[in-house]
């Protein structure tokens, strides 16, 4: 929550209103909040997006941020993400997980 501070205050700042920060349970509750109406602005990764634009075509980017630099991002205002395998596992290449199941924290997750 602490991490957002600055943001809130942004927010706050700049329309006047007060920013109630929630943190929700999961990526679900976010995209059902925003397609009800019960929520007015989220942050949200691109799978958790797509499916709340899917949802409502009300749900809209109206911003982004980019990312800095590092060992496996690149820098900009996009998204990666990495598949982490077992080295002496089975799979060398993305080619060699068709028809496996892979394991999220969420079913919304990028």
């Amino acid at each position: 929550m602490q991490a957002y501070g600055a943001l809130v205050a942004a927010i706050e700042a700049r329309t006047g209103r007060r920013v109630n920060l929630v943190m929700p349970q999961s990526y679900g509750s976010v995209v059902e909040g925003l397609v009800a109406g019960s929520l007015d602005f989220a942050i949200l990764g691109p799978a958790s997006y797509l499916k709340a634009r899917q949802a409502s075509p009300d749900v809209r980017v109206f911003a982004s941020y980019a990312k800095r630099g590092g060992a496996y991002q690149e820098e900009g205002p996009y998204y990666r993400s990495l598949l982490v395998v077992r080295s002496e596992g089975p799979f060398k290449e993305a080619g060699d997980l068709k028809g496996t199941v892979v394991a999220l924290t969420d079913p919304v997750s990028t």
